[in-house]
């Protein structure tokens, strides 16, 4: 059944008037009892889904050669603290750049190669790359990634 809002609104201009207070109340309760359960199952959907593991691999994971000229490290973000420097800004726990990790599906990471900073998101064994940027612009890449981590989830 497909709900027609315009329809909807146009019959209730006409029975509202002529419902009682004790009505109205009773009909907002049943919303609200509705309201509350499609919240709750949501929830059980967002934590259902948050349990589940995908894998993650950095993008230079076998680059042996490269990892002793210039810094590199990724982390499972937490979040970030603009009010630190550089790094240090990306609050997370460090994952080794050589192994393979298993981590909750829809988590963030932040990688670091050399100046490349890179954001991804990991679902379904696949990063999905959010934002770039380079250590010359790391407040505006911080800024980015902030702003997408609390989107992802305060909605």
């Amino acid at each position: 059944m497909t709900l027609n809002v315009k329809e909807l609104l146009c019959s209730l201009s006409k029975v509202l008037p002529r419902m009682t207070d004790g009505q109205i109340d009773f009909v907002k309760e049943g919303l609200s009892i509705e309201k509350n359960r499609r919240n709750a199952l949501k929830r059980q959907e967002l934590y259902a889904f948050r349990e589940r593991k995908s894998i993650y691999r950095a993008d230079c994971h076998n680059a042996n050669g490269h990892h002793d000229k210039s810094v590199h490290w990724a982390k499972l973000l937490k979040g970030i603290n603009i009010n630190e420097e550089y790094d240090d800004s990306v609050i997370g726990i460090f994952l080794d750049i050589h192994e393979e990790h298993q981590i909750i599906e829809r988590s963030f990471v932040v990688e670091r190669c050399g100046d490349e900073l890179k954001a991804y998101q990991i679902l379904l064994d696949k990063k999905y790359l959010l934002i770039e940027g380079t250590t010359s612009d790391y407040n505006t890449f911080l800024n980015a990634v902030d702003k997408r981590f609390h989107t992802a989830f305060n909605g």
